[in-house]
């Protein structure tokens, strides 16, 4: 399995469930990881590009490693955000969920820190009901 990006870990379950976790530093000449040939799940990953940093988790997509054969893992260039609100005793609640392939959790850091998502919900008029920044978990 190999790392194009610059600092980044993976993390496999193999079939016994034993997580296997596979890590590039930025200045790795080395690219490739060896792992044994067989069917992995993905349970997450990280890759870090200067002060930035995406994180996943509890993904559901398997990796086949074939005997010989390099293996790049695809990543989801694709973030996806699920907005539910509802009306509760006269006050409103939102929930956001952010997730990237395979409804993997996601989440977003910088210097370290999550990033706080902003949101605002409006009515038909374009009224402004309520604002805020997301809270992870």
């Amino acid at each position: 399995m190999t790392c194009t990006l610059g600092e980044c870990e993976v993390f496999l379950a193999d079939a016994d469930g034993e997580v296997v976790r596979l890590r590039w530093a930025r200045d790795d000449e080395r690219r490739e990881r060896v792992l044994p040939a067989g069917a992995y799940k993905l349970k997450g990953y990280r890759i870090v590009r200067g002060e930035w940093m995406i994180s996943t988790a509890a993904g559901q997509q398997t990796v086949q490693l074939e005997p010989n054969e390099v293996t790049e893992l695809e990543i989801d260039a694709e973030i996806r955000v699920k907005l539910t609100s509802r009306v509760e005793h006269a006050g409103i609640q939102l929930q956001m969920v952010i997730q990237g392939r395979s409804s993997m959790g996601f989440s977003i850091y910088r210097n370290g820190r999550r990033i706080p998502i902003g949101y605002a919900l409006k009515d038909a008029k374009g009224e402004t009901l309520a604002s805020g920044t997301m809270r992870y978990g």
